[in-house]
């Protein structure tokens, strides 16, 4: 039910480094805010049976209720986007010039 409400999609992806995991799974769950609305809020979830255990009417409540939980993504986000540009600016596979991860660093403290 959840790949058909995303289009496919998954919540994490395999082979990234573990310190980013969380981070990522933050961005996505940001990149899926309306197809995760439209599920808790379909007639699907209400006929399944997670949708009457504890656990799926608190996930339930979260997604579609908790202001604050998108909110605190948001800002969450806002202070590790610019340093993960920095990453990978460093670690990818040409290595930039001094200069330029100087500059990234300054864009990056903001």
């Amino acid at each position: 039910m959840f790949r058909r409400f995303t289009g496919g999609k998954e919540l994490t992806r395999a082979g990234v480094a573990r310190f980013a995991t969380s981070f990522i799974t933050l961005k996505r769950f940001q990149e899926l805010k309306q197809p995760l609305r439209e599920l808790f809020a379909s007639k699907d979830w209400a006929e399944s049976t997670f949708a009457s255990t504890s656990e799926g009417k608190l996930v339930e409540n979260i997604v579609l209720g908790d202001v604050n939980f998108w909110k605190a993504i948001k800002y969450c986000l806002s202070g590790v986007v610019s340093f993960f540009k920095v990453l990978r600016l460093m670690d990818g596979d040409a290595k930039p010039a001094m200069g330029y991860i100087y500059e990234a660093m300054d864009r990056a403290k903001g």
